[in-house]
């Protein structure tokens, strides 16, 4: 309801200073913008990772303490710091009031704790070991919080450098350029090339009709990637695609096998089968790669082949580094810790190429705004310089 309201205020204002044409146009443009688009979810703002491993540890908390476990989910549902997370373990409570196991109500929210989490769930229900478990589940998911505010971190100074530019070229082209190119359609000069390319941009700029058009191919273009993307033949490639790139695509591998590693940490760590921890992992990888490949790494399991043989022969997917310690953590019988290392070798691994991801995108960003900054000035000077010639 408030962006219909606001959708409505800004129309009345163009209406206004431009007249009913335009704010003809700028309705049609957020029509298209918000055609195919779901409506938000009445359940609210789903909970952020970091707030909910808090929740778990705190579960984890009162239930060492002895407190029982459908009064520990009461005080979490109704202390919780977020009116989702508040809603969510006051479900999970009533489930398991009327009978359900933890790992049962957890999993009715699937869409919010991840098919490793439950399954380390409920690997502690079956061993007796629920606190430890639960107390490894929020430390994984504080990982994995950590992980993406660090890579957020590393792509908001790009992000901000780009929109940046993007708003001052329009600025140019919206306010300081027109008047300019008025002046320029008066001259009996031959203007440069690059003056009227500039023009041309900005009448395409100016027009409604071309942003009506522009908006219109760009929202079908992406309902179109949407529903390519929908399939998981789809996104296999796009995924496979992107690890091809030179800087983010072992940004994206590291990424993944981190998570990958910290989940195979924490449920051989739970007690949780080989064979089921496989299933479990491959989900919590984020890598649609991976996730396919599980079929056939339990399949080889279940013929008696060595997990780190397998790893060895697929290293081009997973690494080298995890076929060999794995070899070695086999030996020892201490996969969760060799898992353990392997996740922090990841974790700094992709620590060092976002820092190098910095500092190669730093020098391209300042780059592109010399380059705008540098023809805006020679387009607009150039034809200035051509008429004071004539005198």
């Amino acid at each position: 309801m408030g962006w219909l309201v606001a959708c409505l205020c800004l129309l009345v204002g163009v209406a206004q200073l431009w007249g009913g044409r335009n704010a003809l146009f700028l309705g049609l443009i957020l029509v298209l913008l918000l055609v195919g688009e779901r409506p938000q979810s009445e359940a609210g703002e789903a909970p952020e990772p970091a707030r909910l491993a808090e929740s778990l540890r705190q579960l984890a908390f009162m239930t060492r303490l002895g407190v029982p476990l459908l009064r520990a989910l009461e005080v979490l549902a109704a202390h919780a710091d977020q009116a989702e997370l508040r809603r969510i373990w006051s479900e999970v409570g009533t489930s398991v009031m009327n009978g359900r196991t933890l790992s049962g109500a957890l999993n009715v929210h699937a869409k919010v704790f991840s098919r490793s989490v439950i399954g380390m769930v409920a690997a502690g229900e079956l061993t007796g070991a629920l606190v430890q478990n639960l107390e490894k589940v929020s430390e994984m998911l504080a990982h994995e919080a950590r992980l993406k505010k660090k890579v957020l971190a590393s792509l908001t100074y790009p992000a901000l450098v780009l929109a940046l530019i993007v708003v001052l070229s329009l600025f140019t082209l919206l306010v300081i350029f027109p008047s300019f190119a008025e002046t320029f359609r008066h001259m009996n000069t031959p203007l440069p090339l690059v003056t009227r390319l500039l023009m041309t941009l900005t009448n395409w700029v100016t027009n409604p009709v071309a942003w009506l058009l522009a908006v219109g191919l760009a929202k079908v273009g992406t309902m179109q990637f949407r529903a390519w993307y929908a399939r998981p033949d789809s996104r296999r490639q796009a995924y496979a695609r992107i690890l091809q790139v030179p800087v983010f695509g072992p940004i994206l591998r590291y990424a993944s096998l981190t998570r990958y590693c910290w989940a195979f940490e924490g449920v051989l760590g739970a007690g949780v089968p080989l064979l089921k921890g496989v299933r479990l992992v491959a989900v919590a990888s984020g890598n649609p790669l991976i996730e396919e490949d599980k079929t056939h790494l339990i399949e080889a399991l279940e013929r008696g082949d060595s997990l780190g043989d397998y790893f060895w022969d697929y290293r081009d997917l997973y690494h080298p580094m995890i076929a060999s310690m794995v070899s070695v953590g086999q030996e020892s019988r201490r996969l969760d810790r060799i898992f353990g290392h392997l996740a922090g070798w990841f974790h700094t691994s992709l620590e060092t190429h976002l820092e190098a991801m910095s500092a190669i995108i730093e020098p391209f960003l300042l780059l592109f705004v010399g380059i705008v900054t540098g023809t805006t000035l020679v387009a607009i000077f150039l034809p200035l310089y051509g008429t004071l010639d004539r005198f």
